[in-house]
């Protein structure tokens, strides 16, 4: 397989909608050989200057683990890993396969940051910026906003990756007072809420002819993308979350706690129950007791999906805030979204 390298993943991890089967439009899909070809981990310095020791898909999807002595495929004693690490933690716990899952969860973890880089005070005397977060004040009724980043550290294409219009990783924002009251949050509903539009997902939007959001890969209706929140490889995005201070904040409340997590999991809850549904039919069982008897695996798209932590950070605002700390460096490209407050 090295000698063919990447070439051998790309015909399951590069694909497009074309006239030619039946589509109106021409519409790229999932490219992750792309992306890692014009990435920094191919020493590609086009879309990013920056400078990584290059790894190649095999480098990262198949580790190499200890083989057995009767291993002729064996070099060293080990060989690369046909698990093919990567994303897909729902596949791992569907057929109850609680060591592949750890594996993945494994890999998941760190693979992006987050970090609270930035902060700005509105009140009626105007705006002012602080850098970093930890030296804003906190002024009782002015809004404050927050910039928080992610940042793709490990991951040699866009993360997440995959089928991107039904990914779902997404950031919970959480500000508590001194005495561990919530102010604020964002994100925190979505784990259970398959309704939820608040929250900013890291996912890829596709549409349909009349400009409605497809939320379960009916690929035949795709038209076009309308959005790409996902983070190309090595790069950065912000997202800038608002509130307002309450009026009747006291010194008592201060410093404020700001911890922000970005979580994963899979595939979003409308997919999810779009498959479970279909399971529950004649068809689906049939299918599933068709791979119970080929691969002796017992499939189960109902259960709740796992969810992992890939990063979590907090950081202090106000008066008695703890301020060093070392930071992440950044990249650009916006997006913003407003907080729900918890307190008028």
């Amino acid at each position: 397989m090295k000698a063919s390298g990447a070439e051998l993943c790309v015909g399951c991890h590069r694909g497009f909608l074309s006239p030619d089967m039946g589509m109106p439009v021409h519409l790229s899909g999932l490219d992750e050989p792309g992306m890692w070809r014009n990435s920094a981990w191919n020493g590609n310095g086009m879309g990013r200057v920056d400078k990584v020791d290059k790894k190649s898909c095999i480098d990262c999807h198949m580790d190499r683990e200890p083989a057995s002595a009767n291993e002729y495929g064996a070099k060293n004693g080990t060989l690369a890993s046909h698990r093919f690490l990567g994303g897909h933690t729902w596949m791992a716990s569907m057929r109850g396969d609680t060591e592949h899952l750890a594996r993945l969860r494994t890999k998941l973890e760190g693979a992006a940051s987050i970090d609270i880089a930035g902060a700005r005070i509105e009140d009626p005397a105007g705006a002012t910026w602080h850098l970093p977060a930890e030296t804003t004040p906190v002024v009782a009724g002015a809004r404050l906003a927050l910039d928080v980043v992610i940042r793709n550290l490990l991951v040699g294409h866009r993360f997440p990756g995959g089928v991107l219009d039904i990914q779902d990783a997404w950031v919970e924002v959480v500000v508590t007072d001194h005495l561990g009251k919530r102010i604020a949050a964002s994100g925190l509903t979505h784990e259970t809420d398959p309704a939820d539009e608040d929250t900013h997902v890291l996912r890829t939007l596709v549409v349909d002819e009349k400009g409605n959001v497809l939320e379960e890969h009916q690929m035949a209706a795709f038209r076009t993308q309308i959005a790409t929140q996902t983070v190309a490889a090595r790069e950065a995005q912000v997202t800038r979350f608002a509130f307002d201070v309450p009026k009747t904040l006291a010194a008592a409340q201060l410093p404020l706690t700001v911890t922000a997590r970005l979580r994963h999991r899979s595939r979003t809850l409308k997919m999810q129950a779009n498959v479970c549904a279909s399971a529950r039919t004649p068809e689906g069982l049939a299918f599933i007791a068709g791979a119970k008897g080929a691969r002796d695996v017992a499939l189960d798209p109902c259960k709740p999906q796992p969810i992992t932590l890939i990063a979590e950070t907090s950081v202090q605002l106000g008066t008695g805030a703890v301020r060093p700390r070392a930071r992440a460096r950044c990249g650009s490209a916006n997006t913003s979204t407003a907080w729900r407050s918890s307190t008028p």
